[in-house]
């Protein structure tokens, strides 16, 4: 008797360990996936703004914080770094985004 509820036992805990850990799984992908979907949605911010300045007036934005300010630009700062550096006004700005690991 005693064997048949230890095993039994057994059998709920492993059963759970097993759960938990497809859950686990399941969450650390879904985590991943959102976190690529930001980075493309703010690369996709950022080339749109930076070509709507030059459509509307002729150049290309002189900083991220003119783009930020004019074009009203946001995105997580704790998650992604960007790297802009104009290359005049006539020349599309070179836009790097890096992702900070400690977000």
């Amino acid at each position: 008797m005693k064997f048949k509820r230890f095993s039994m036992l057994l059998l709920s805990m492993l059963v759970f360990a097993l759960v938990l850990a497809v859950a686990c799984s399941w969450l650390e992908y879904f985590s991943r996936d959102s976190h690529a979907r930001q980075r493309q949605a703010l690369e996709t911010a950022l080339n749109r703004g930076v070509l709507l300045c030059y459509a509307l007036e002729g150049r290309y934005p002189e900083s991220l914080e003119e783009l930020r300010r004019d074009y009203r630009l946001t995105y997580d700062e704790s998650l992604f770094y960007v790297d802009y550096r104009p290359m005049g006004d006539n020349l599309m700005p070179d836009i790097t985004i890096l992702e900070l690991s400690g977000g």
